[in-house]
């Protein structure tokens, strides 16, 4: 391809894009820092899963090592290396998995300091939810615009957890082999168990190129899940 091509092809790229909204372009540039990744596990690996984080449960929700050591098997398979996690002497491992970065929502931020001033305003962060659209995540979204079915519970041990490691909070649902067939293209935390209800605390979108290829979920074949890390880490900018 020629210089002269790859410009032009380029500037149509640039031109299909559509700008940023300055609530978005602020939020990544000053916000918390949001990471997530999605997972395939194998065939028989749901009692396993189940039992890691029943477990896990057990060790509280302040720097808890099980599940620092999740999200460290998780990053070690998006470096090429093996995923490997241990529960009552059986191991199980990661098959398949994608990563992406995206934003903490405006409304899911402001409902955090809310519930600073005032702890007994509502529900908190409880809910892991799922879908298959790709239109791009922006700060002020607040659904996901292709979920289908059932958000799990991430205070039910079987179906996930959230906890506090150091300045993020950890967020993990654990989806079973009976969830609807499903291209993990998009996942956020509520705090409203039912779809298009609630506050979404955070989007991400699972879209290919750098953030990898979606994951497939086949009903009735084999569990998956969804992490994410939200790192409230100070920025500093010099101007």
């Amino acid at each position: 391809m020629s210089i002269s091509q790859i410009l032009e092809a380029s500037l149509e790229l640039q031109t299909v894009q559509p700008p940023l909204d300055k609530q978005t372009e602020l939020m990544l540039k000053y916000g918390p820092k949001d990471t997530c990744w999605a997972a395939n596990w194998g065939e028989k690996d749901e009692p396993l899963l189940k039992k890691y984080f029943e477990k896990s449960a057990t060790l509280g929700r302040e720097d808890n090592s099980m599940v620092i050591m999740f999200f460290d098997q998780l990053e070690r398979v998006w470096n090429d290396h093996r995923g490997i996690l241990q529960i009552d002497g059986q191991t199980f491992e990661i098959i398949d998995i994608a990563k992406t970065k995206d934003i903490p929502t405006v409304q899911g931020l402001q409902w955090c300091c809310r519930r600073i001033i005032n702890p007994g305003l509502g529900i908190t962060w409880r809910y892991h939810g799922v879908g298959n659209s790709s239109i791009e995540a922006r700060s002020y979204q607040q659904q996901l615009y292709g979920e289908i079915s059932t958000r799990m519970d991430m205070t039910i041990p079987a179906a996930g957890s959230i906890t506090r490691v150091n300045q993020s909070i950890r967020a993990i649902g654990i989806f079973p082999v009976g969830y609807a067939t499903i291209t993990v293209r998009e996942s956020g935390v509520f705090n409203i168990s039912s779809g298009n209800t609630g506050i979404m605390l955070n989007r991400q979108v699972f879209s290919g190129g750098s953030a990898g290829v979606p994951i497939v979920h086949t009903q009735g074949v084999a569990p998956f899940s969804v992490a994410t890390d939200i790192n409230f880490a100070s920025v500093t900018t010099w101007l």
